[in-house]
């Protein structure tokens, strides 16, 4: 259905007009990946890990999106010497330093751009809690949600100062690779708010663009189904007004009115028209 625009907000007027500009099958089509092989790393020539279509009639730009780790992903043995291998996100974090942090997004996002992605799948944020967790190294805040929480604004700006949109990942509580689709991390209100949602929430009032919610249950209830994760805590308590899309393959159905906006790599048929 055709929404009103609000005529007082001129960037909402022209959001809404572009929304009601699009058909039914460009809506579907921001709403999920295309042109991803299960099991591969070597992608059809011209996209990357996430790719959603673009309107060109309306001027709007495909997402290009690729993951982060040590730097631009090396998804085809054509790319092997072709990208800079940066430190981890938890070694950057060792050095305390806000203005590294930035120097480095700067870099990163400059190369990001070169190679024709404009959208990072990073930060991750997740504070760590078991010591053997096999994804430790990518996470920015280490065992502290303050130092995460005091360095994100810096990777954030520094990417997105350059063009290059941010997602926050991996909400929430991702703590383990063991298991990852089928363990459940249990925390109190307290602990989640206190320890696991300070780092992502600093993304938040940073301005980042995106959300990827996990592959982990979250008390229960898989993170990018759990609308008191996605819909409560992060789009209204933190008032997060940008997008969350899935990791990939991490979405359990059409989970639209839990707060899930985006379907990731989009091969599953959930977000289909």
């Amino acid at each position: 259905a055709k929404q009103e625009v609000r005529m007082d907000d001129p960037v909402e007027n022209k959001l809404w007009e572009l929304v009601n500009a699009m058909n039914s099958s460009e809506k579907f089509g921001m709403m999920k990946g295309i042109s991803f092989r299960q099991g591969s790393l070597n992608f059809s020539d011209g996209y990357y890990v996430g790719t959603t279509i673009g309107i060109p009639r309306l001027g709007i730009p495909a997402l290009k999106l690729q993951d982060n780790g040590n730097g631009f992903r090396t998804t085809d043995i054509r790319m092997v010497g072709q990208v800079t291998a940066w430190s981890c996100s938890l070694g950057l974090a060792s050095t305390w330093n806000t203005d590294l942090v930035e120097k480095f997004a700067q870099a990163a996002a400059t190369e990001f751009k070169a190679k024709g992605a404009n959208v990072v799948l990073g930060p991750g944020l997740n504070v760590h809690r078991v010591a053997l967790g096999g994804r430790n190294a990518e996470y920015l805040s280490g065992e502290e949600p303050v130092l995460g929480a005091k360095l994100v604004p810096f990777w954030v700006r520094g990417f997105q100062n350059a063009g290059v949109l941010v997602t926050a990942k991996h909400y929430a509580l991702n703590n383990q690779e063991s298991n990852r689709t089928t363990y459940s991390a249990i925390a109190s209100e307290r602990a989640a708010q206190e320890i696991y949602f300070s780092p992502f929430r600093a993304a938040v009032s940073a301005g980042a663009a995106a959300f990827m919610c996990s592959y982990n249950l979250v008390n229960g209830t898989h993170s990018c189904a759990n609308e008191a994760l996605l819909q409560r805590y992060l789009k209204e308590n933190m008032n997060f007004s940008g997008w969350i899309m899935s990791d990939w393959s991490a979405t359990h159905g059409t989970n639209v009115s839990q707060g899930l906006d985006q379907d990731m790599p989009g091969i599953d048929g959930y977000y289909d028209p």
